[in-house]
């Protein structure tokens, strides 16, 4: 058995560094993945990863992580194991197997995102948990890619991407801190650019074409500053029966996906 790295092993301090910071995230254009499920998922996937960590009590062996080592080992991936507490306090989530691994960032830019279906746009969404549900949505609902603009949550953050649940391995997804450049340059494409909106005098969203469109869902408490409105080409809404006044960021943009991918169906 290999010997176990203690938590003040370079490799994890690193680790834990690149959990906690996202200045170190993006200065190394690196992520990371927490848990077997996950990890399990990002080595069968094509983006690159740099390091595996497999958290052992001093007596274990690590068998039960067969899978995961046998595709690290296929791509000659590193495998770090560690005192099973010190992978522990390096994560961002207590999880009764702890396996991480180290992912390098993909890169795409907007002609690797398939025209010919939609892709969703995220402008200011702040909450992880969202961000990574809508990438989630995305891939499920067919949309050809996610651009993460503005001052939304960091995209490679550890909760972001456990909310994701894979989909951010394969889907490509861009990171564009300039939001009305992006939306001209899709405009540009030829893309209709939905901003979805709460308003009366908006187009509802079933009575316009969205299986090429650029759907854009805005901020959860402000939504899209007047900046984002004026680039985009179509204000469209989702109309509500009932007193809510509104829907969660990540609800409507199921709705609207959804309703995309429908159409696609129907044609």
């Amino acid at each position: 058995m290999n010997e176990l790295l203690s938590s003040k092993n370079h490799h994890l301090k690193r680790l834990r560094k690149l959990v906690q910071q996202r200045k170190a995230r993006s200065a190394e254009r690196v992520f990371v993945v927490e848990g077997p499920v996950l990890v399990a998922e990002v080595l069968a996937s094509d983006v690159e990863v740099t390091d595996v960590f497999v958290g052992l009590e001093s007596n274990e062996d690590a068998s039960e992580f067969h899978h995961i080592l046998a595709a690290a080992r296929s791509e000659d991936t590193p495998v770090r194991y560690c005192r099973a507490h010190g992978l522990v306090s390096a994560l961002d989530t207590v999880s009764p197997r702890p396996v991480a691994a180290v992912v390098v960032q993909p890169d795409y830019e907007l002609d690797d995102i398939d025209l010919s279906r939609p892709v969703l746009v995220l402008v200011d969404v702040r909450d992880p948990g969202n961000v990574g549900t809508l990438a989630r949505t995305a891939e499920a609902s067919g949309c050809s890619g996610v651009i993460v603009a503005g001052t939304s949550a960091d995209v490679w953050s550890p909760k972001v991407v456990r909310a994701a649940a894979g989909s951010i391995f394969r889907l490509p997804t861009m990171v564009e801190p300039d939001v009305v450049s992006v939306l001209a340059a899709l405009e540009q494409q030829g893309r209709m650019v939905a901003a979805t909106v709460l308003s009366e005098s908006a187009t509802n969203y079933e009575s316009v074409d969205l299986t090429q469109a650029a759907i854009v869902i805005g901020n959860e408490a402000h939504g899209l500053s007047p900046q984002a409105l004026s680039a985009c080409t179509h204000q469209i809404t989702i109309a509500l029966d009932g007193p809510t006044e509104s829907l969660n960021a990540a609800t409507a943009g199921a709705v609207v996906c959804f309703e995309a991918l429908r159409q696609r169906r129907e044609q």
